[in-house]
């Protein structure tokens, strides 16, 4: 459960001090707004990701050669939002443990084509991990995940329906194939079937409530969406 006391901290798209979106900062958790098209890790193919921008900037801004920093999930190479990183192990095996529990809200804004008969509701699949990509399978398979999602229709326009996610489990690539799996892939989204060209998919987390692993407070993070609707 959360406390029910709450701080929020939002972050217009036009507050940019630098190339590197920061949210929040303190001794134990360092929050940031990914763009779309960078990575959150190494991915063996590129180098520059959001973890290492994370690093240079903290260590230029706590004059350090070296520092502590961990992201505590990982955004899609193409998705854009907010990103966890842990500046200490204490924070971060916290953190861990809270996610694992499903107490981290993750709420997200998509873009999908075409419009839901059903304007609220729960996708409930099984997913295998592909090569990069997420299967829809069957509980019977072995290596195949549950995985949860709730969603409801916000808007509709020019057969698109922009609709709001709350992530229940926090599977590989979860939202982009459970979508596909029911014929309404994220628009832009090629890899699960979109016939829309864009140079990123239209998916965003846009929000994430939490404990803090220090102070026992619940804090909520909210950005201003950057999707085109």
């Amino acid at each position: 459960m959360y406390l029910q006391q709450q701080q929020f901290y939002f972050m217009k798209q036009s507050d940019k001090k630098n190339s590197l979106k920061v949210i929040y900062l303190d001794n134990h958790l360092f929050l940031v707004n990914k763009e779309a098209g960078i990575p959150t890790q190494d991915d063996d193919i590129n180098k520059t990701n959001l973890q290492y921008l994370a690093i240079e900037y903290l260590k230029n801004e706590l004059s350090k050669e070296t520092v502590f920093l961990h992201a505590l999930f990982r955004l899609d190479k193409p998705v854009s939002g907010i990103v966890i990183f842990c500046r200490t192990s204490k924070s971060l095996s916290r953190m861990n443990v809270q996610s694992r529990d499903n107490k981290i809200l993750k709420k997200y804004l998509a873009i999908i084509e075409n419009t839901l008969e059903k304007k609220e509701g729960v996708l409930e699949n099984f997913l295998v991990h592909g090569n990069f990509k997420a299967n829809i399978s069957n509980k019977n398979n072995k290596n195949a995940k549950k995985a949860i999602l709730k969603y409801k229709v916000l808007e509709e326009k020019n057969n698109k329906s922009l609709i709001e996610i709350e992530l229940i489990t926090g599977r590989y690539h979860q939202i982009r194939a459970q979508f596909s799996n029911i014929n309404h892939p994220i628009v832009g989204d090629k890899k699960y079937g979109s016939k829309t060209q864009l140079n990123k998919i239209s998916l965003e987390c846009v929000e994430i409530k939490f404990e803090h692993p220090t102070l026992k407070e619940t804090k909520t993070f909210k950005i201003e969406s950057s999707l085109k609707f």
